[in-house]
């Protein structure tokens, strides 16, 4: 490779890259950017000139070879869009380009620049692993030449060989591991190699060695599993050398700990001697922040209650026979106060806000802060670092982890044990006069409120430190308050407790929301947030015990609207919407609506107007636009829901503005889709959101106007807009959208289904494509749901579904048997509403023949009361039509027993909010017998009831065999339930 001589490259390329290099005169790098953009993507021809000549610029001496190098990498990894293509796509090398362009890829990991090897191993990853320009299969040099240089003498060649498998290694750990590859399953030579660089006197070998095996260990290839011994062993010779450099050594702590966290399996006999080691590497103060760190994740998976892979006999053992915990708590605690440098800044930041405050100006968002809409695939969960935010850095930190610990650390030992060794500390540090120390205690006494320690500190100590508490809202150092404020938001239990329990408990609960609100008013950002997030889950806990004082609380929350900007503005959208979700219609009556829903609504006028302009057209504009106006949607839409009627008067304006905002976003979604190739991954994804987001004040305006929305709909300038609207969102091309365009039709269909028969045929078209697609369950889900409202306004009314009884049919049965959790229970709701809409099982006589005892037992799983009912009566009229889906001569004795085991589930205790709770086996085997009475409190179940005892009834005396064949069916159930059908149902066999 060394001897290879590059082509000399094309003088006007070079002249090119040398202007985009010079960043002095940024007029000439500019239209040099936009010269080349334009050249490269006139033809695929077009841009393999440029990248071949960019790689012959990176391996001569010019001075400008870095940037060529970056140009090369970006324009590997991200061609831009080739001109006039139809549909849009990307660039491409052409092939007889392949052969030289990795050649002189190769050539620039030699390289004497740091910068141009660093980039050339960098893009050998991008192309091999990222983007497959060149697998490794097509490339049959490249890795015998990377693991031949790492047998060489030489320390440039070990570095860069090391790093390009660095890259690849973190990028696709699996890729090295494959049989098809030269050579075979590479991962073989390469684990042995890598063992003996953990002894390599240069640092940076040992960093990079490091760095390759931890990207393995999770995943935990045959090689690695055959050397593991002697990775143990290597990583034992080098912890132990109290030489090492700061870097290294947070290497192999990292390398442990991933041992610990995904193989502890290896380490189990070690974990005694590993535990020494992290609280050496823990404790001393000398010891640098980024050892302290890592050492301090370790600590804080060891400590964490959810972390089963460690027997916790063991764990325990070691807590108690290496007294970890009284060793490690004084430097957890001291890593918890902040640095001088975050002080310095801190204290800046506190300087910029007073000063912001007093010009009338507000902190606005300054990086992405993700407001997480109610249809994101993944569950919300709640931010375990929230209570350990800086303020000043979202990032993860030496102080977040130690505050994370003592919190894993009180929920995962004896509590009283725990306070003996931190109450001590903490009485010292409390009273302290720096205020850092101060602030740094009130930190781990929020973080032990949870467990345990949270219930001994409220039962024998809070009582005496409430006070001190509060008093420290008024501190002169902000960061002492917003700690404060967040520590009671830990104990607000214990507040509301007291506000239930004591006879001056109101007032108590009184006067400290009118503190927790008086410290809103800091000009500080960051004591905003957290008096605004204490004062939050005040309301989640408290609930209607606040409502006397809504009217004073919502002025107060009406001039915080009007004063906050940034993340208290966002946490402010977040509270007013728990209060909507908390106190429902409460919070409209006598005429509090007007004092803040105005502002909400001007707000999100602006935020309209903004998102539309063309001032505000950058990408960073509108993300900074969005980050705002999806949390005020979402609390709008909270709103709406509780107002109900009150919500009136702003009604027409957000209806007429979210059909404009769905219908200029769904454009925005479509045209970025055939113009910016680069952009749409996240904005698509952000402009998608918006829609949802808009869908769902439609939605919240639904429900609480009910049967008046159909006359607020009359009164639309946007009327015909709205049905094809609301089919497009059914049909958009992404999940969440449908989700929530779904969402929107089956609560018209429940509360205004008079705005849908325009288009009824079209809509049942759009939900039989929802219930057809594979793409999304949710979307499925959604579309089963909102079927089965419709049903339900179709009772006795059959003659507009049936044009589509044979797809309908063959939609929702697959559904049923499908076994997927979730999809089951919905689609025999769907399956029994369908059943109930002509009274006779709607057909389905002559296709569920043998396939009813699947039905029955979907029909067992659910848990919604009122779903369960009609789907068993859908079913049960099925059956009354058609015996012989009960009654079939090669399935009735499986399926008499399924519908025995589903009339058995309706006579379990029901669960909170009135769903039932899974069957589960002491109701059907104990010999305890645990089943109550059906439930009779409404016509619908007493109607079901009775129309169980006459299918029972029907069964027993059209069973062929009679009471032989009886007892067969009795003897094929459970004990309970044999019990259970002869007491209530009359079944004497």
């Amino acid at each position: 490779m060394a001897t290879l001589q590059p082509p000399p490259p094309d003088q006007q390329v070079l002249a090119a890259v040398s202007a985009v290099a010079d960043v002095h005169n940024y007029a000439n790098h500019v239209a040099a950017l936009n010269a080349m953009e334009a050249a490269m993507n006139a033809s695929d021809d077009s841009y393999t000139f440029f990248i071949l000549n960019f790689a012959r610029i990176a391996c001569s001496n010019a001075q400008v070879q870095t940037t060529a190098i970056y140009l090369l990498k970006n324009k590997l990894s991200s061609p831009p869009v080739l001109l006039n293509s139809n549909p849009p796509r990307p660039c491409t090398l052409t092939p007889h380009s392949h052969s030289e362009v990795k050649a002189l890829i190769l050539h620039c990991l030699s390289s004497p620049s740091p910068l141009v090897s660093n980039g050339a191993s960098s893009l050998i990853s991008t192309v091999t692993a990222q983007t497959h320009l060149f697998p490794l299969e097509s490339w049959p040099t490249l890795l015998p030449y990377l693991l031949t240089s790492l047998t060489s003498s030489s320390l440039p060649s070990k570095t860069y060989a090391l790093k390009s498998l660095k890259n690849i290694s973190q990028d696709s750990p699996s890729l090295l591991d494959s049989p098809s590859l030269h050579p075979p399953r590479p991962l073989n030579t390469l684990i042995p190699l890598l063992i003996t660089h953990l002894s390599h006197p240069t640092p940076l070998i040992k960093i990079l060695t490091l760095q390759i095996l931890i990207s393995y260990i999770p995943v935990f290839p045959e090689a690695l599993a055959v050397n593991v011994n002697g990775v143990m062993e290597g990583l034992s010779g080098i912890a132990g050398g109290e030489g090492e450099e700061g870097r290294v050594k947070r290497k192999i702590i990292e390398c442990i700990y991933a041992f610990f966290r995904y193989r502890s399996e290896y380490i189990e006999g070690q974990l005694p001697s590993i535990c020494e080691f992290m609280l050496s590497c823990t404790n001393p103060p000398t010891r640098s922040r980024d050892i302290r760190l890592a050492s301090t994740e370790f600590w804080l998976t060891f400590f964490d209650p959810n972390y089963d892979t460690i027997p916790r006999e063991l764990r325990d053992d070691i807590v108690k026979k290496q007294r970890v915990v009284e060793r490690l708590l004084e430097g957890l605690c001291g890593n918890v106060v902040y640095c001088e440098e975050e002080r310095e800044n801190i204290l800046e930041r506190n300087r910029e806000d007073e000063e912001m405050a007093k010009a009338g100006n507000v902190r606005q968002l300054e990086a992405p802060v993700h407001h997480k809409n109610k249809n994101d695939d993944e569950e919300e969960e709640e931010d375990e670092d929230a209570g350990f935010d800086d303020g000043e850095d979202q990032s993860w930190s030496l102080r977040k982890a130690s505050a994370g610990t003592i919190d894993a650390i009180a929920q995962s030992v004896e509590p009283r044990s725990l306070l003996e060794v931190l109450l001590p500390t903490l009485q010292a540090t409390l009273s302290s006069q720096d205020p850092w120390v101060l602030e740094a205690s009130l930190l781990v006494l929020g973080a032990i409120a949870v467990g345990g320690c949270g219930q001994i500190m409220e039962e024998e100590n809070l009582k005496d430190l409430y006070p001190f508490l509060i008093s420290q809202l008024n501190s002169a150092l902000p960061q002492v308050v917003a700690t404060a404020a967040w520590t009671l938001s830990r104990y607000c239990g214990w507040i509301v407790y007291m506000a239930e329990s004591q006879p001056n408990g109101p007032q108590m609960l009184k006067s400290h929301i009118e503190v927790i609100l008086t410290s809103c008013n800091s000009p500080n950002t960051k004591v905003q947030n957290a008096a605004m997030t204490s004062f939050s889950n005040v309301v989640e806990i408290a609930g209607p015990l606040i409502q006397p004082l809504l009217p004073s609380i919502y002025q107060f929350l009406a001039s915080a609207l009007t004063l906050f900007g940034g993340k208290p503005l966002i946490t402010l959208y977040d509270t007013l919407g728990i209060l909507a979700d908390s106190l429902g219609p409460s919070i409209g009556e006598n005429g509090m609506a007007n004092t803040w829903v105005p502002i909400l609504m001007e707000k999100w006028r602006v935020l309209h107007e903004q998102s539309k302009a063309k001032e505000y057209e950058s990408e960073d504009a509108q993300a900074i636009i969005r980050q705002q106006l999806l949390p005020l949607l979402e609390c709008i839409a909270c709103s709406a829901v509780a107002l109900g009627l009150n919500f009136q008067p702003f009604a027409l304006v957000s209806l007429d503005r979210s059909i404009e905002s769905i219908d200029f976003n769904m454009l925005r979604v479509v045209t970025l889709r055939h113009t910016d190739v680069d952009r749409v991954e996240n904005d698509e994804e952000m402009d998608s959101d918006v829609i949802i987001c808009c869908l769902d004040v439609i939605d919240g305006m639904v429900e609480g106007l009910g049967r008046n929305f159909a006359g607020l709909l009359g009164a639309s300038g946007k009327k015909e807009q709205f049905l094809p609207m609301l089919q497009q969102s059914c049909l958009f091309d992404v999940g969440g959208v449908r989700m929530s365009g779904l969402a929107v039709l089956g609560d018209l269909c429940s509360n205004a289904p008079s705005v849908i028969s325009p288009a009824f045929s079209e809509l049942v078209k759009v939900i039989i494509q929802n219930l057809n697609s594979r793409r999304w369950s949710k979307v499925v889900n959604n579309a089963l749901w909102s079927f089965g409202e419709l049903c339900n306004q179709c009772i006795n009314k059959p003659q507009g579904l049936l044009p589509f009884q044979e797809k309908l049919l063959s939609a929702i049965i697959p559904l049923v048997l499908s076994g997927q959790v979730g999809i089951v229970e919905n689609a025999s709701t769907a399956l029994g509403r369908l059943a109930r809409v002509d009274n006779a099982g709607f057909g389905m006589g002559r296709v569920l023949v043998g396939k009813i005892d699947v039905w029955l037992e979907g029909v067992g799983l659910i848990a919604d009361r009122r779903e369960k009912c009609q789907a068993l009566i859908g079913l049960l009229l099925a059956v009354r039509a058609s015996p012989e889906l009960l009654m079939s001569e090669n399935t009735r004795i499986s399926s008499v027993t399924a519908f025995m085991i589903c009339v058995s589930s309706f006579h379990v205790r029901v669960m909170e909010g009135d769903d039932f709770r899974p069957l589960e086996h002491e109701d059907l085997h104990h010999a305890t017998y645990t089943f109550l009475e059906f439930p009779r409190d409404d016509e619908e179940f007493v109607n079901l009831y009775n129309m169980i005892g006459q299918i029972t009834s029907s069964v027993v005396q059209g069973m062929p065999g009679g009471a032989e064949e009886v007892g067969k069916c009795m003897r094929a159930v459970p004990m309970n339930v044999r019990k259970l059908f002869r007491e209530v149902y009359g079944v004497s066999i």
